[in-house]
């Protein structure tokens, strides 16, 4: 009986055994599907972006003022979306100094908050946030360098519950730092060095009727006598900061396939050529 017991018991042990490999093996499978099944939704979404940045080239040729593309269906449940943004109608979060990102956000505390994340230092400034309180709070401490992207400021202490959207309309964490007058929004037009509330109201009514400045003369010619000085006394910090034309944009696109969370996005860097738009660099994510 012994013998017959431990027969059975290894018989058991085997089938267990077998049981265990077969479920493994399944579940490897599994994986295996799953993973190839990932690889096809990422190369579709990949696809999707491409097409996206080419439809962007081709409106961009035939209309220099296309700026985006909502969500297109691509067939087969492939979609993507577009944008190009021009980096001069918006505020550099990494080259703005304190002042400019006070106008803008008219908090000190957020300004200050801004500003310690930034600096390479460790030292608080008066109403601002450095380790130590992110530590205490049991959040990620401050980078101490620039930004690598806008939705990077809401890990800075009060900027959590500003929505992404918000803060893609008036910062940026690409181009020179230079404003460009004839596109950024009145908050960031406010912060170019002589530019008083007559001046951003001139550009805002030639701008309501698809008009542009050219040049700072012509600026200067259609401000009254106190505008105008408001502007001279600070004449070459304006033209430091100040620019009429676009000299590059950021063309972002991003791809997917219906019911996947998967999604494609690549980052373009390009530059106005005549009626085409040149790529300088491209990243794909």
């Amino acid at each position: 009986m012994s013998r017959r017991g431990f027969a059975l018991l290894a018989v058991l042990w085997v089938l267990t055994a077998l049981g265990v490999l077969a479920g493994s093996a399944l579940l490897t499978a599994r994986e295996g599907q799953l993973a190839s099944r990932n690889r096809l939704v990422l190369a579709r979404a990949e696809w999707a972006s491409e097409a996206c940045i080419e439809i962007t080239m081709g409106k961009y040729a035939a209309d220099s003022a296309f700026r985006a593309i909502d969500t297109t269906a691509l067939g087969r449940g492939t979609w993507c979306t577009a944008r190009l943004v021009d980096p001069s109608s918006l505020l550099n979060l990494n080259l703005a100094d304190s002042s400019a990102l006070r106008t803008v956000l008219g908090s000190d505390s957020l300004v200050d908050a801004l500003m310690d994340w930034r600096d390479a230092d460790a030292v608080s400034r008066p109403y601002g946030a450095e380790a130590d309180w992110y530590r205490a709070f049991r959040r990620v401490p401050p980078r101490n360098g620039t930004f690598r992207s806008i939705r990077e400021v809401q890990l800075v202490r009060g900027f959590e519950a500003i929505p992404v959207a918000r803060l893609e309309a008036l910062f940026t964490t690409d181009g020179p730092g230079r404003i460009g007058l004839n596109v950024a929004a009145p908050e960031v037009l406010a912060t170019v060095p002589g530019m008083g509330a007559e001046a951003i109201a001139v550009l805002l009514v030639r701008r309501s009727r698809g008009e542009r400045f050219n040049s700072a003369d012509e600026l200067l010619g259609r401000l009254s006598p106190p505008g105008r000085k408001l502007l001279t006394d600070r004449f070459q910090e304006f033209l430091s900061q100040a620019a009429f034309s676009s000299a590059r944009y950021i063309l972002v696109a991003d791809g997917g396939v219906r019911g996947y969370p998967l999604r494609a996005s690549a980052r373009l860097e390009v530059a106005p050529a005549g009626r085409r738009l040149a790529v300088i660099t491209r990243e794909v994510q």
